[in-house]
């Protein structure tokens, strides 16, 4: 399953990525979170996807989020988060 965001994701719009997040995350299932149409991303939001990773290993369930090169990666390698998730880079949400 996918979940695709665009525009931003602060601290007014963490609310609803949080909701999609808990309502898509079934154990045995693969999560996709595509933030390639994201143009800001704050702490917040970053927050609620090291959550969601942190979830999908205890419930089982698989996460990954594709990025574009950008802020939205930059926040990513900044913070390590990058270290910490699964990034899928391509259209097709393979691993790079």
């Amino acid at each position: 399953m996918t979940l695709t965001f665009s525009g931003e994701l602060d601290i007014a719009t963490t609310p609803v990525l949080r909701e999609r997040l808990a309502s898509r995350a079934l154990p045995g299932t693969d999560l996709l979170v595509d933030l390639r149409g994201v143009t800001f991303m704050d702490c917040t939001a970053l927050h609620a996807l090291l959550d969601a990773h942190m979830a999908s290993i205890l419930e089982g369930w698989a996460l990954s989020v594709a990025v574009s090169p950008g802020p939205v990666l930059r926040l990513f390698e900044l913070t390590g988060a990058d270290q910490r998730l699964t990034l899928a880079r391509s259209p097709l949400g393979l691993t790079a």
